[in-house]
């Protein structure tokens, strides 16, 4: 028996020879596979009495028909045949052509002087390099197919936004200041360069995230979103029934599954890219004005002070919002939720920030050193400065009219979520509590990849705080002491009240629970009862009971005879201990 185990372990797994390695660098096609579909641990056993084990959703080496008849586990769809794919990639050609433009660039600008004709001639023969390397790229996009092409496109992307990144602030720089870059002056020169150097280096981080993040193969994503779903929906028992009610779904995010091997994040315009990096460019421009003539700086300390930003509340609050910008784009690369629309919400704010500023030195005009600490706030939390603009204006008649402004059941108060967690729901039209209990559940796990057992959690706490939550006198619903009372024993999601009340479903702690739901008054648990009743019905709730059920994985043994017929199907869950 196990001789026959590592045998058929050694034949399933045996890894490419030199020969398939090669074969596959010059672009033949890898071997065929044969993947579990369920969320079991499957083990196969033949009528030989071999072994031949699966982990959950593993693809392995299809192995010897003659011995391993497993057709009607195809037709069964429990295992699948994986195809094999072609690897195609134009790094090789797109890699040197971007290096070569950036390096044309650089030379261009150190080289040219007020000459006008050796200007012509220096930047004629840098139009004409960008125009063939430009050409290239067309050529190998138009004949390498959409794969290419999506690659091609890529790279474009990625050099737009360095030369816009270097460009914007080299060419302010080079143009408008008296001494160009280049005057004569060391210390003039210095500085002049470590500051078109930082905001160059300031513009290009965000973009370059994206495009190391573009890295990450939609397989690595694909393949996380298929093992949550089988914990989540309890409808789901193999991954032909997932792509059935969401298949749709998964190929609008992650494209089509044939090409999952090679393929990287889905098709997606990059538009957003380039327009965000201008408008930090341009942003960091208005801050820092590296234009107009250097005052001859004798001293380090003379140079540092190039770096000082505008004094006005527009300058605060880009950084502000550049601030709030970055550790958006770190905590979404790091999530692995990167994609163009987080650069939509960078320029959209931007231009938020610049219209508060506006209004913030209309309001409070002068030098202020608070209204510069306030302009940054801004640029972080936007909502911060309506709450500070209502303050000052409330009152009898105003007040009134501010009143709906209030946001009912603002997300912040469930724990775990923070300003860019918010942020990030908002891109989903999640504004609120009661939106979050009611959204779909699938989507927001696939659009926002935001871990599902947070999201899960989330959700947990979001039924509970509406089932809980009640209107007071100025209309504004919050939190009734109810909820505190609950948080107080230990009860902080609709799970957890429901998990008690299951176990212990009388006695003392059962009229704790109904003294802690009806704010101490006797009313026979009539309150708690009606709160349990409720949360059954509630939308998510099944998925939510599914994820903190299924968290142990099932073994299956499915018994084959010679001609492939399913003699048992087995399947047992190990219980975890009990408390």
């Amino acid at each position: 028996m196990a001789d026959d185990d590592s045998t058929s372990d050694d034949e399933s797994k045996g890894g490419s020879t030199g020969e398939d390695e090669a074969a596959s660098k010059d672009g033949e096609v890898d071997e065929t596979k044969v993947r579990n579909c369920t969320a079991d641990r499957l083990r196969l056993v033949n009528a030989k009495d071999e072994a031949f084990v699966f982990a959950p959703l593993e693809k392995r080496t299809q192995p010897d028909a003659a011995r391993w008849p497993l057709q009607q586990l195809f037709d069964r769809e429990i295992l699948v045949a994986v195809e094999p794919s072609r690897k195609r990639d134009v790094e090789w050609i797109l890699q040197p052509a971007g290096g070569a433009a950036g390096i044309a660039f650089l030379v261009a600008i150190y080289v040219a002087d007020a000459n006008p004709i050796r200007q012509g001639l220096v930047w004629g023969i840098v139009a004409g390099i960008y125009v063939l390397l430009f050409a290239m790229a067309l050529v190998v996009a138009l004949i390498g197919g959409p794969a290419v092409a999506r690659q091609a496109g890529q790279f474009a992307t990625l050099f737009l936004v360095i030369l816009i990144s270097v460009g914007v602030p080299a060419a302010v720089a080079w143009r408008y200041s008296v001494e160009g870059l280049f005057a004569g002056t060391s210390l003039a020169d210095l500085g002049r360069l470590l500051q078109v150097s930082f905001v160059s280096l300031a513009c290009l981080v965000p973009g370059l995230l994206f495009f190391l993040f573009d890295r990450q193969r939609l397989s690595t994503l694909r393949d996380r979103f298929e093992q949550q779903i089988f914990r989540l929906d309890p409808n789901v028992d193999t991954l032909a029934d997932a792509y059935t009610r969401y298949g749709k779904q998964i190929e609008e995010t992650y494209g089509h599954g044939g090409d999952r091997t090679e393929t990287r994040l889905e098709r997606q315009r990059r538009w957003p890219i380039v327009v965000a990096t201008i408008a930090l460019a341009l942003g960091w421009v208005i801050t820092l004005l590296p234009v107009g003539e250097l005052d001859d700086p004798n001293t380090p300390a003379e140079v540092a002070a190039l770096f000082v930003p505008q004094q006005n509340a527009v300058a605060f609050g880009f950084l502000g919002a550049y601030f709030f910008a970055i550790n958006l784009i770190l905590r979404r690369y790091a999530r692995g939720d990167l994609r163009p629309k987080a650069y939509t919400t960078i320029t959209v704010r931007i231009l938020v920030v610049v219209i508060l500023g506006w209004l913030v030195d209309a309001i409070a005009p002068g030098q202020n050193d608070w209204i510069l600490v306030v302009a940054f706030l801004i640029g972080i939390v936007p909502e911060t400065v309506l709450t500070f603009l209502r303050e000052i204006y409330r009152g009898p008649t105003i007040g009134t009219y501010l009143k709906p402004l209030d946001e009912p059941l603002p997300l912040h108060d469930l724990e775990g979520i923070d300003l860019y967690d918010r942020a990030r729901l908002l891109d989903e039209g999640v504004a609120n509590i009661e939106a979050l209990a009611h959204h779909d559940f699938i989507d927001l796990l696939l659009e926002t990849r935001i871990p599902a057992a947070r999201l899960v959690d989330w959700v947990d706490q979001a039924i509970l705080y509406l089932h809980v939550a009640g209107p007071t006198a100025n209309g504004k619903h919050t939190s009734p002491a109810a909820r505190a009372n609950l948080r107080r024993l230990g009860i902080r999601t609709a799970t957890d009240l429901q998990t008690i009340c299951t176990r212990y479903p009388s006695g003392p702690v059962f009229n704790q629970l109904g003294q802690a739901v009806s704010d101490g008054q006797n009313d026979d648990n009539c309150t708690l009862n009606l709160l349990l009743a409720s949360l059954q019905d509630d939308e998510w709730m099944n998925y939510v009971h599914s994820w903190r059920s299924n968290a142990v994985i099932g073994d299956r043994t499915i018994n084959l005879a010679d001609n492939g017929t399913i003699t048992t199907d087995n399947r047992t869950v190990p219980q975890p201990p009990s408390g």
